[in-house]
């Protein structure tokens, strides 16, 4: 449900065009002009990186939209997300 709920809420700030531009180094790069333009420059891909995570700019602050519950799965997934918080500052 947590899930579902945080996409829900992603789907209304589009619907409501409270949308935010793309960082540029997350933009395609699979075609012509893209490095003109800075696009994927200083893009980090996560798999390289231990644990498959690497901190960088995704546009949208981590939590605005999913929130994970204390109960069961979701609540080590919600620990996981702290730890990560506290590794990044």
């Amino acid at each position: 449900n947590a899930a579902y709920t945080g996409i829900d809420a992603a789907l209304a700030d589009v619907r409501e065009g409270q949308t935010i531009p793309v960082p540029n180094h997350l933009r395609g790069t699979g075609y012509s002009g893209a490095k003109e333009r800075g696009h994927g420059e200083g893009y980090k891909y996560a798999h390289d990186f231990e644990g498959g995570y690497v901190a960088q700019d995704y546009g949208v602050e981590r939590g605005k939209y999913y929130h994970p519950t204390e109960r069961g799965r979701e609540a080590d997934i919600g620990k996981h997300l702290n730890a990560l918080d506290e590794d990044d500052e």
